[in-house]
């Protein structure tokens, strides 16, 4: 999973603040803990004070709404604004009439499912009775599928949300997938102070991810369901299969429109062929931190892409890196052999038998799609065989093949 970068002002619209301690900070702005700071009499006399929030302490069956306990401090502007939005902080503070500047480690949510008749579905976030925000839609698709209230907000790529992970508590979280994939854990707000230390962010973010693969499981087996309606699906399953051009699949649209009579047995070294997997189970969600891996083998030859990478700095450069492990019931249609391009593993296995190139004659390939982790394949996914001929009339099309392996190999 490629890491977000989430921009700070994006994050801060509400919550962001620097992670210090009540008493750290009021320590450090008042010098109740600054010998070096020994501040005037009229600055001894200014004591933070708790922000004004709204009297009503408000619930809903759900348990959503509530008041919570944050381990930040919220510092505010004289519009009731996050100090911590402005990239010098408040140039004006809000303070109460004595000059005492409101503070806050406590935030009130309210869950609203109907107003005036209608169907609503948010969630208002008050930091203090001054500023609230109501952009927080219920996800009724998650709560289906995790049985998790989830309040998102869309803002241009980023994907936050409000999300009640446990009873009585709640994160706030961001990334650029509606599916949560990619979610960081931003802020934790528990009703009970003593809990923030038990929910800390690992813990939260380790529950997340439990709820989203079980939620991706049943949605899953809802999809599969469907695929076993599609008789290529229904007799590929476990399976590669080969065919002359990916646009003879689905691939490119994401679905399983070819046929079976698309499918290929052999073909000619130097003519192009693809090669699609279709599988059992969504890779990913059986090993959600693996990779995938291509194992080739043609005449007692054996190579993968993981293998073949770690042989010199110029195979790495030709394989790359490796690719995460699908995240769908079949594969996208890569290329196996094509003139202009090739697998270079195929092509590597290709290099070792050439002395036995004859006209007509084949060599079985077999290849495997397995998840790959930490230096080992961890399971098998998907296998399919092809025979590949020689003919002496498309030698100078084998030739400029061979010659890309030399130039690498030396």
């Amino acid at each position: 999973m490629k890491t977000k970068q989430f921009s700070l002002a994006a994050a801060i619209v509400l919550f962001s603040v620097s992670t210090v301690t009540s008493q750290g900070i009021l320590g450090g702005l008042f010098g109740g803990n600054n010998k070096n700071n020994k501040g005037t009499k009229e600055e001894s006399k200014i004591k933070p004070v708790q922000v004004p929030l709204p009297t009503t302490e408000f619930s809903d069956p759900t348990g959503f709404s509530g008041t919570y306990h944050i381990k930040d401090t919220l510092w505010f502007d004289k519009d009731g604004r996050n100090c911590e939005i402005f990239t010098n902080g408040c140039t004006y503070k809000w303070t109460d009439e004595k000059g005492n500047p409101y503070f806050s480690n406590i935030v009130k949510f309210h869950y609203i499912k109907e107003e005036n008749d209608n169907l609503v579905n948010k969630i208002v976030v008050y930091l203090n009775n001054k500023i609230s925000k109501d952009a927080y839609k219920l996800d009724e698709t998650f709560l289906k599928n995790t049985g998790l209230y989830s309040f998102v907000e869309y803002y241009g790529s980023d994907v936050r949300a409000y999300i009640q992970i446990a009873e009585g508590i709640v994160v706030y979280t961001y990334g650029s997938n509606k599916d949560y994939s990619d979610a960081n854990i931003f802020r934790v707000f528990a009703k009970d102070r003593s809990k923030l230390d038990e929910f800390d962010k690992e813990t939260c973010l380790a529950l997340l991810q439990k709820k989203l693969n079980e939620g991706k499981t049943k949605e899953a087996e809802a999809t599969k369901a469907k695929l076993m309606g599609n008789d290529v699906y229904k007799q590929m399953k476990g399976k590669i299969g080969f065919v002359n051009h990916h646009g003879n699949t689905g691939a490119l649209y994401g679905t399983i429109s070819e046929k079976m009579d698309v499918f290929i047995s052999s073909v000619e070294i130097g003519k192009p062929v693809y090669y699609r997997a279709y599988y059992n189970d969504i890779p990913s969600l059986k090993c959600a931190d693996c990779k995938k891996n291509v194992i080739f083998e043609i005449e007692g030859n054996k190579i993968s892409l993981a293998e073949l990478r770690k042989k010199s700095s110029a195979w790495q450069s030709k394989i790359g890196n490796l690719d995460k492990a699908d995240n769908d019931f079949y594969s996208m249609c890569p290329t196996l052999l094509n003139r202009s391009y090739s697998n270079y593993a195929v092509l590597y296995l290709l290099y070792q038998i050439k002395s036995k190139f004859a006209d007509g004659k084949s060599f079985k390939c077999k290849v495997t799609i397995t998840n790959y982790r930490d230096g080992v394949d961890v399971e098998e996914l998907a296998t399919g065989t092809i025979n590949l001929v020689y003919k002496s009339a498309n030698s100078a099309d084998v030739d400029a093949l061979m010659e890309l392996v030399e130039k690498v190999e030396n």
